[in-house]
């Protein structure tokens, strides 16, 4: 396509070469898209964006990077957080978040009950959340927007929550912690993972980012006339080195990958000459106790020998 977009820029061809040269540019943009979306490997997809991976911000404040987590941890044990203070009221412990403390504590002036599977949140400007068995709610703490789902069993004053970032795409694990309870967990996925070890957590992820035409900026490809072929040829040469970043990390990946699979094999080695170690016989022991033996055995066969031989000596005397 830049070979082509270099010949339009040239006044030696005519609009009509330049139209043709044009039609050449949109059949290899559909190829470009054909790759992109029938490239698989195992059914699984590899060029169409699906293993982008995470984005690099959530809101123009975190970082998220491939093995980051994330970690909410609430004040009180989340029995304390939410409890009935009286007939017709509700309140809430403050939610401790990355530093930042959210009160939601307001009374239920609409004099809502707290019976099994009936409750009310309400916010300091006195606006309603919602009502029943499911509440939804919106946290916000430095920056990162949480569409949270909080399920409440009011006769035993606890709380589930199960929360989600949004604005991401990430292959991550993020972890609630909320006091003393147990930690509820919420995996989203996004980059291919690898499993590059034999325990849990031993794993290393790959992005593979959309490398069809609309991503690489190439829609606006036209070089029917020489203006549009001298825009084309940056245009190009900036999808150019896109591919170029991502066949380089893809390179690097596979490297890293080679040694670490020379590291896994030198560590299975170590394991079966550890094994081995505790498995199998010391052989130049053994072959220095088998000699020991034989020695011995011969020893006492050699004395057993003379030992009947003695009365055949004594007969002989008698004759």
């Amino acid at each position: 396509m830049r070979e082509l977009a270099v010949q339009a820029t040239n006044d030696t061809n005519t609009d009509s070469d330049r139209r043709e040269l044009q039609n050449e540019v949109k059949q290899l943009k559909l190829e470009i898209d054909r790759i992109g979306n029938t490239t698989e490997f195992n059914t699984k997809k590899l060029l169409e964006g699906s293993a982008a991976g995470p984005r690099e911000k959530v809101d123009g404040v975190v970082q998220i990077n491939n093995n980051s987590s994330l970690k909410l941890s609430g004040l009180k044990a989340l029995q304390d957080m939410f409890k009935n203070i009286g007939e017709g009221q509700a309140a809430a412990s403050g939610v401790k978040i990355n530093g930042a403390v959210i009160l939601v504590r307001e009374k239920d002036t609409s004099g809502a009950s707290m019976s099994t599977g009936d409750f009310a949140i309400y916010t300091n400007s006195g606006g309603r959340l919602a009502g029943s068995d499911t509440t939804f709610l919106n946290i916000s703490a430095s920056g990162i927007r949480l569409g949270s789902q909080i399920t409440a069993n009011s006769a035993a004053q606890a709380l589930q929550i199960s929360a989600a970032l949004s604005g991401m795409k990430v292959g991550e694990t993020i972890t609630f912690v909320f006091g003393k309870n147990e930690d509820a967990k919420n995996v989203l996925s996004g980059s291919m993972m690898f499993q590059i070890g034999a325990n849990a957590g031993q794993t290393t992820f790959a992005a593979i980012n959309d490398m069809r035409v609309k991503a690489l900026d190439l829609s606006g490809v036209d070089i029917s006339s020489k203006w549009g072929a001298a825009v084309a040829i940056e245009r190009i040469q900036q999808a150019i080195e896109k591919v170029s970043a991502q066949r380089s990390l893809l390179g690097a990946l596979q490297n890293r990958l080679e040694y670490t699979i020379r590291n896994v094999d030198t560590a299975a080695e170590n394991i079966q000459a550890s094994e081995s170690r505790i498995r199998d016989v010391d052989m130049a022991k053994e072959m220095m106790n088998f000699t020991r033996l034989n020695i011995l055995q011969q020893a006492s066969n050699s004395m057993l020998a003379q030992a009947n031989q003695a009365p055949q000596n004594v007969l002989s005397l008698l004759r």
